[in-house]
């Protein structure tokens, strides 16, 4: 599944700051089983790959986002997916590794690799704005 700067979700994901190059490089897989609720995978031709839990997101019949939770959810991915198309798939994995590891004492939210996700989330859940899908 992917999400363009034609539909629905691709153009409240760029209202958020996610840029069009980055929704067309990232391909969107749901799964019905995986041991946490999603994850962000660099490929090897540099594009971004989500896994999802089909239980973390409420889609219509178009494949469109329906509430603002689930898109809070796929923003934060895609996010992710604009670090591995800027960084690059090495360094990108590189980076997660040394936070993970090597500043164990910081909480993950304050992360140089999660920071400009988090805060891009709670832009949207503080924003006004409805979902009418």
């Amino acid at each position: 599944m992917k999400y363009t700067k034609e539909t629905i979700t691709g153009s409240l994901l760029r209202e958020f700051g996610i840029s069009s190059k980055t929704l067309e490089h990232t391909r969107i897989i749901i799964v019905r089983y995986i041991p946490f609720p999603s994850f962000t995978c660099p490929s090897i031709f540099g594009n971004a790959v989500i896994f999802i839990s089909e239980k973390k997101l409420k889609l219509n019949k178009e494949r469109q986002i329906k509430d603002k939770k689930s898109l809070a959810f796929i923003l934060y991915q895609y996010c992710h997916a604009h670090q591995v198309l800027e960084w690059g798939s090495y360094f990108y994995l590189w980076r997660h590794f040394y936070h993970r590891v090597f500043l164990r004492g910081i909480p993950t939210r304050h992360l140089h690799v999660e920071r400009e996700c988090y805060e891009r989330v709670d832009n949207l859940m503080t924003s006004h704005m409805e979902i009418n899908n």
